[in-house]
């Protein structure tokens, strides 16, 4: 990474976590003293990079209705996708019934 690059990045940097990845990235350690977040990474755009990816596989039916609300609604598929998982987490008849729909798609071997 270029020193203009650096200094870009660190111009951004807005969180703590951010702080400490460009440290580690212009000094090449780590910083053991400063344990991981849930806080997103925030790149120079302002789109956060959070530590963790899933690929997702959907029918072509369950990814055209996802397409379709994440434009009627105008917010990104992925932001609906964790609010649902924020809204399952905080309510366990919410989760029963989304537990329950999966075994049925998807019965134990």
């Amino acid at each position: 990474m270029t020193g203009s690059m650096r200094d870009k990045i660190a111009k951004t940097t807005q969180t703590a976590r951010t702080a400490q990845t460009v440290r580690t990235a212009q000094t090449g350690q780590s910083d053991p003293g400063n344990a991981r977040s849930s806080v997103p990474f925030k790149r120079p755009n302002g789109r956060a990079s959070f530590p963790r990816r899933m690929t997702l596989d959907l029918d072509n039916a369950r990814y055209d209705w996802l397409r379709r609300e994440a434009y009627e609604s105008r917010v990104p598929a992925a932001e609906l996708l964790r609010a649902a998982i924020a809204l399952m987490q905080g309510d366990p008849e919410l989760r029963q019934r989304v537990v329950a729909r999966a075994e049925e798609e998807h019965p134990a071997p």
